[in-house]
């Protein structure tokens, strides 16, 4: 999202995470200014926000965070009927035309909310860890979402690699579920710049991995 705002688009981030609020936590000093002002992901299952309004980010793209209070513990489960996913896909109807993208961040392995997102998505990246486990839970996310994730509009990318892993993950071809996108550049120093939640970007010194987002 970061690069793309940088490159001129208008985007918008939607954590769909409900379990753990991976993206959210980026965005906690901001979204601690801005208390039940923000529209959130629990608030698209819902049907009343009038009042709410989408976070913009001081990283120039627009973010819906999953909730507006990471610590208080929701159940996804209990959350999230029928109703509630039909809210979301007409919610973010709603929203389409006011970005040039919207990228739904989705949790680890198979969601509810995620098959919503893969419904009215247009592309779809699965990114892997480069390990066994993350090969079976593709496996296995494949099964779960079934149709919802084609082999034309969906990809998968390897995540996370040194230089001396790319070589042979940019060679794996064969035996995975969807077409292979090559690695992003990876290092210590791009690891370090998340860790205190400075995101990398196009125009920052880490500008290898923003070229390869």
């Amino acid at each position: 999202c970061k690069v793309l705002a940088e490159a001129g688009y208008k985007v918008l981030l939607v954590d769909c995470d409900l379990s753990t609020h991976g993206a959210t936590y980026f965005f906690e000093s901001e979204l601690e200014s801005n208390v039940g002002k923000v529209l959130s992901a629990v608030d698209l299952l819902s049907s009343d926000h009038a009042q709410k309004t989408v976070l913009k980010t001081k990283m120039g793209f627009a973010f819906i965070p999953s909730t507006s209070n990471p610590a208080e513990l929701i159940d996804p489960i209990h959350l999230i009927s029928e109703q509630a996913l039909q809210n979301f896909t007409r919610n973010i109807e709603k929203l389409r035309d006011k970005y040039d993208a919207i990228i739904f961040d989705c949790q680890a392995g198979y969601s509810p909310i995620a098959g919503a997102a893969a419904e009215i998505s247009q592309r779809n990246l699965i990114v892997l860890e480069p390990d066994a486990v993350s090969s079976a839970a593709l496996r296995v996310l494949y099964l779960q979402l079934g149709k919802k994730l084609r082999s034309n509009n969906t990809w998968q990318i390897f995540n996370k690699l040194t230089e001396e892993e790319r070589p042979i993950y940019e060679k794996v071809f064969g035996g995975t579920l969807f077409s292979n996108l090559p690695p992003i550049p990876f290092d210590w120093q791009v690891r370090g710049a998340f860790a205190t939640s400075d995101i990398p970007g196009i125009t920052s010194r880490w500008s290898a991995f923003g070229l390869g987002i």
